[in-house]
């Protein structure tokens, strides 16, 4: 069974049922491939809990269960159809996924990485806020969101040059200019004229 048909599969369960938060993200490229249960979000309240497959049981086989979430807050432009796969939007899945990871940093790179890609861009990242107020990621999303708005982050090549953007907004240093146009010398980060980055 390939990616996709696991994806398609899944997403057939239920006819409101839609492949998000771990899978989606592995789907837009914010994570590693996943392998594991797919990922669902379906309308109504309980869960999560895993639905084990039906298919005779062997150890490769364990990508073919489910892990399902339940939601009350289905929103308009949450969900979208992608391969014929009914799924979360990026935007959505982002703000899943920010609600689902512990750590800030890495809730930081993957709002990054999100905005670097042209995966989502800033308003579309402040419209599921709106629409989704009182969900879990919310607040933290909506500050990731100011925080890097503004910058370039669709000229960096790197999560690292998108960090260091970040950093040197924060300290108020003027921005360098990003990876210059084929036949420049300079490519990465170089400084305006005059300053001097140590």
């Amino acid at each position: 069974v390939s990616a996709h048909q696991r994806l398609l599969i899944a997403s057939l369960t239920t006819p409101e049922s839609a492949v998000s938060h771990e899978s989606a993200g592995a789907f837009y490229g914010l994570r590693k491939r996943d392998r594991g249960a797919v990922s669902l979000i379906r309308p109504g309240s309980g869960g999560p809990f895993a639905i084990p497959s039906r298919l005779p049981r062997r150890a490769e086989d364990a990508h073919l269960d489910l892990w399902v979430r339940r939601t009350t807050a289905w929103a308009t432009g949450d969900i979208v159809v992608n391969d014929g796969i009914r799924m979360t939007s990026p935007e959505r899945t982002v703000l899943d996924l920010v609600g689902l990871t512990p750590f800030a940093d890495a809730q930081d790179r993957l709002v990054r990485e999100a905005l670097r890609t042209n995966l989502v861009i800033a308003a579309g990242l402040h419209a599921v806020v709106a629409r989704n107020a009182g969900r879990r990621g919310c607040g933290r999303l909506r500050g990731l969101n100011e925080r890097y708005a503004l910058l370039p982050l669709g000229d960096a090549r790197s999560d690292a040059e998108a960090r260091a953007l970040a950093v040197l907004a924060e300290a108020g240093v003027p921005l360098p200019q990003l990876n210059f146009a084929p036949g420049q010398r300079v490519r990465g980060l170089a400084r305006p004229a005059g300053r001097h980055y140590r």
